[in-house]
């Protein structure tokens, strides 16, 4: 974060349901305004929805220099589709969904909400996290960051 925000992490099982939930929050300044403040030409013509959607994509980071800034998105959105999960994405005005069968919604928070920085939460079958190192590798494969193979765990660059 360009800002120096802190951010907060939690995570809930509950058995008798059989889904892990997972959120994180930062208070920094948001997707778009990370992309804007970096100076990526693009970003300055995009809405808060347009920003998260653009996000997801891999490789797309308002940080350069790492091979593999940009993923991270990219990895939990593939995973959630992999895994039957909801993923969601507050950030600004915007909020994109994904639904457990894959279909993804973007929208605005209603009543003209806004949420500074950007907020996480993803719910997952708990049986899927016996299976997440494979996941990971098949959304990594996916998303264009593997070669097809056995799993070495390494990013391309």
């Amino acid at each position: 974060q360009h800002s120096g925000g802190s951010g907060f992490a939690c995570a809930q099982v509950n058995r008798d349901e059989g889904f892990v939930r997972i959120a994180l929050a930062d208070n920094g300044m948001g997707i778009l305004k990370s992309f804007q403040i970096a100076g990526l030409p693009w970003s300055h013509a995009m809405d808060d929805v347009t920003a998260i959607a653009k996000a997801l994509e891999p490789r797309i980071s308002s940080k350069a220099n790492d091979p593999n800034e940009g993923v991270g998105l990219t990895l939990v959105s593939g995973l959630a589709r992999l895994a039957g999960a909801w993923l969601l994405i507050v950030s600004g005005t915007g909020v994109l969904q994904i639904g457990r069968d894959g279909m993804t919604t973007l929208k605005e928070l209603p009543d003209g909400g806004r949420y500074q920085g950007t907020l996480i939460t993803l719910t997952f079958p708990q049986a899927a996290a016996g299976e997440f190192a494979g996941l990971l590798h098949a959304a990594k494969i996916q998303a264009g960051l593997l070669r097809t193979g056995p799993a070495s765990g390494k990013f391309t660059v």
